[in-house]
């Protein structure tokens, strides 16, 4: 039987390492390896945010890969919007499909961590 990779997607709500379902906390305890992306200097809060729940309620045998997030264009005209983010999910998604591909092994199990409702938010990639 081929060994396939399992991928969760687990929500941390608003980001607060108390505010975690019980579920989300198994789902980090069954992870092998954590993919984060990183969206530069201004932003690297959310980089350590992550890497704090991570601390709190993952298992201690997981390993981190952090990745760049591709920038998205934000200087593109009102006409041109929807194709420089779908060029920006393109990208991401080639990203995350690397470190899935390089980074885990068959019959392992990788992780990303996204918060906010992924009804309302366009970045998650699934």
């Amino acid at each position: 039987m081929k060994r396939v990779k399992q991928i969760y997607v687990i929500g941390i709500g608003a980001g607060d390492p108390e505010q975690f379902t019980l579920q989300a906390v198994r789902a980090l305890g069954r992870a092998d390896v954590f993919f984060l992306l990183d969206k530069g200097e201004d932003k690297s809060d959310l980089v350590q945010l992550r890497e704090e729940i991570l601390r709190r309620h993952a298992s201690g045998s997981h390993r981190v890969v952090v990745a760049t997030d591709p920038d998205r264009d934000r200087s593109a005209a009102t006409w041109a919007y929807a194709p420089a983010v779908d060029d920006w999910r393109r990208r991401r998604g080639d990203i995350s499909q690397r470190l899935i591909s390089e980074e885990l092994a068959y019959g392992g199990c990788g992780s990303f961590l996204f918060w906010g409702d992924r009804a309302l938010y366009d970045s998650t990639q699934a």
